[in-house]
């Protein structure tokens, strides 16, 4: 669980400033790739792209960073700031807002130990951007000019043309990590094999999860002549399809005789519409 930082309204008020002031000055030296929290950028984008690489490239690292927010280095982080914004007072507030107590499950403030940005700052996700900007955006596009990657927020996904060369990335990957103050999560983080109808290698392992959806291996009908074929494709997870299964059961929708059924509906519909909105542009037909 993620701890929350103990942040006052004037506090918000000013990280918002702070975010819009940065936000305008640094968005355009962040990668092309890079998705999360910035201005004419989505998801859905970071999902397309991942989609067309897989369809380039056979060999995907799917990385998971082990505690992104929680480990950030405060020290890396203000080189950082200071590298892109030579306001001293933009500086300073960040070291202050860095430094706030973190509030623990039985109430209690714990003090910073040098690293960690809270999830819930308003500045928060900029800031994560920017470590990453450097730590592995940069670095990935100088040392490995020729893979492609595309990141949202701490999830990353590396396209490698051969096994060989993913193993090797994702060794440098783990080395750089260790001297921005950051590890992979081993447990999370595989290389898989974008099988298909083209790609017929076997691997212990031909799927991934990004961003709510699972590329994996899936049947489909050609569009042009009607025969089935193999594709490398995204659908929503199965993890993913069992939480919306969870809150609709937990609206416990049968226990309300009483209410009419346009009421349920309308209750209903908000999330209905959202998680369509969201998974229903990758289906089976597309």
């Amino acid at each position: 669980m993620r701890k929350l930082g103990i942040t006052t309204l004037r506090d918000r008020i000013a990280q918002q400033v702070v975010k819009d002031y940065m936000e305008k000055r640094i968005d355009c030296l962040f990668h092309e790739n890079s998705y999360g929290y910035r201005p004419m950028k989505s998801a859905h984008q970071a999902i397309d792209q991942v989609k067309q690489n897989c369809y380039k490239h056979d060999w995907v690292i799917d990385m998971d960073i082990s505690r992104f927010f929680d480990e950030i280095d405060h020290v890396l982080m203000l080189k950082a700031v200071e590298h892109v914004s030579g306001e001293k007072w933009v500086k300073m507030y960040v070291e202050r807002w860095l430094g706030m107590p973190v509030q623990k499950q039985d109430g209690t403030l714990q003090p910073k130990a040098g690293k960690g940005t809270p999830q819930g700052g308003v500045i928060s996700p900029l800031l994560a951007n920017l470590y990453l900007h450097f730590s592995l955006d940069v670095w990935l596009s100088k040392h490995y000019p020729q893979v492609s990657f595309v990141r949202y927020a701490d999830d990353a996904v590396v396209h490698c043309t051969s096994r060989a060369e993913a193993e090797t990335v994702l060794e440098s990957i783990k080395q750089r990590l260790a001297e921005v103050k950051l590890q992979v999560n081993e447990e999370k983080t595989r290389i898989s094999y974008c099988r298909d109808y083209r790609r017929r290698a076997t691997h212990s392992d031909c799927k991934f999860e990004f961003l709510g959806f699972s590329y994996q291996p899936r049947a489909r009908k050609s569009k042009r002549d009607g025969k089935n074929f193999t594709a490398f494709a995204a659908e929503i997870s199965r993890s993913n399809q069992k939480r919306i299964r969870s809150v609709i059961k937990e609206m416990k929708i049968w226990r309300n005789t009483k209410v009419e059924i346009s009421e349920i509906s309308k209750r209903f519909n908000a999330k209905l519409r959202g998680w369509i909105a969201y998974y229903g542009k990758y289906s089976k037909r597309s």
